[in-house]
């Protein structure tokens, strides 16, 4: 759970480069599955941009609010599950119980929030989920997953094994 001065239902907002999945696939299916399983401890949405500039309006606008963020990324740093549930409550402190987490579209992400380049990149963290590159909607899949399992660690629950 979440436990922050009061306990409450901590915000993440995963903001993806690209087009807004048809219902009914099995990346959605399977997203709503993990999003109801921690809606008591995390509120998990999807939001969607349609273009590079879009999103790192979005981004803007989270850091403007206070809000941690997390921009996935090949070159980001890498997790063990237990590390990235530690990792993840961390920015929820700092974030005021509010993170974004970043996936870019096919061309990654775009150029203001690349690692070491990127205008944002001093204000954002990077995580890699591999050293593979996936389509952004495994990639938001593999995110729920893991957000589960760092739900689930946070309990103490032997599910995260």
């Amino acid at each position: 759970m979440c436990e922050l001065k009061v306990r409450m239902v901590c915000e993440v907002t995963v903001r993806i480069r690209g087009k807004c999945t048809k219902k009914g696939t099995w990346q959605d299916i399977g997203c709503e599955q993990y999003r109801v399983r921690m809606r008591s401890a995390l509120d998990v949405k999807t939001e969607w941009a349609a273009n590079d500039d879009s999103l790192v309006s979005c981004v803007q606008r989270d850091l403007s609010k206070q809000h941690a963020v997390v921009c996935l990324d090949v070159q980001g740093d890498e997790h063990t599950s237990e590390s990235f549930s530690g990792l993840l409550y961390s920015l929820l402190q700092q974030g005021g119980s509010r993170v974004s987490v970043v996936i870019g579209g096919a061309e990654g992400l775009p150029d203001a929030l690349r690692p070491k380049t990127g205008q944002l990149s001093g204000r954002v963290r990077y995580v890699s989920l591999s050293r593979m590159t996936f389509p952004h909607e495994l990639a938001r899949l593999i995110l729920y997953e893991q957000l589960y399992r760092a739900v689930e660690i946070r309990k103490g629950t032997n599910y995260h094994k």
